[in-house]
């Protein structure tokens, strides 16, 4: 039943546009996107490896990106609630300070989200 609910409604990622019309294109995907119809939640995850000094810049970056795919995920998918998980890890492997607080969000709505096997 899920399987056939995302063959339904599929984004075209090569030639998806945001509401602001802002071309997301193969650059612009989220790594991972989770969405359980069951519960009406979803997670976007996206993944990104900065330079030490650039943590927080790309964190807030990753979170603005995908604001206006939450909103259109939310739209097409009826959801009730979305969480966008950025995971910054430098390249010399430190974190950002508020990784563990996105990680907690990632870890309780997965739990909640779950997963099916097919």
């Amino acid at each position: 039943m899920l399987v056939e609910a995302f063959r339904e409604k599929t984004i075209d990622w090569k030639n998806y546009r945001s509401n602001n019309g802002r071309l997301y294109g193969t650059y612009g995907k989220p790594d991972i996107v989770l969405v359980d119809i069951s519960v009406r939640r979803a997670i976007i995850v996206d993944i990104t490896i900065p330079h030490d000094d650039n943590l927080v810049k790309a964190e807030k970056d990753k979170v603005s990106k995908y604001l206006d795919l939450a909103h259109e995920i939310t739209a097409m998918w009826n959801v009730e609630w979305i969480v966008i998980v950025p995971i910054v890890v430098s390249v010399n492997g430190h974190l950002a300070e508020s990784s563990d607080q996105h990680l907690k969000k990632f870890l309780v709505v997965g739990s909640r989200v779950g997963y099916r096997r097919q």
